[in-house]
């Protein structure tokens, strides 16, 4: 992964989480919903996780990439 900056990349995290979680519930998509609760359970989608790591990665590439052009 490109090196950005320590606090870029945990507001990245943030808000891919968000992103997706917020997407998972609008269009009740389960896969989507990193974490899941309900009454008696909680689950992490890992699934979810491993898509907002591959976005993580792609967008912190993209980020350094347009960075060094500049």
């Amino acid at each position: 992964m490109p090196k950005l900056s320590r606090k870029i990349e945990y507001l990245l995290l943030i808000a891919i989480f968000l992103l997706y979680t917020l997407i998972g519930h609008m269009l009740n998509i389960d896969v989507l919903k990193i974490f899941t609760i309900r009454r008696d359970e909680f689950s992490i989608s890992i699934v979810g996780v491993v898509i907002s790591v591959a976005t993580l990665f792609a967008l912190s590439f993209l980020i350094a990439k347009f960075k060094k052009i500049d």
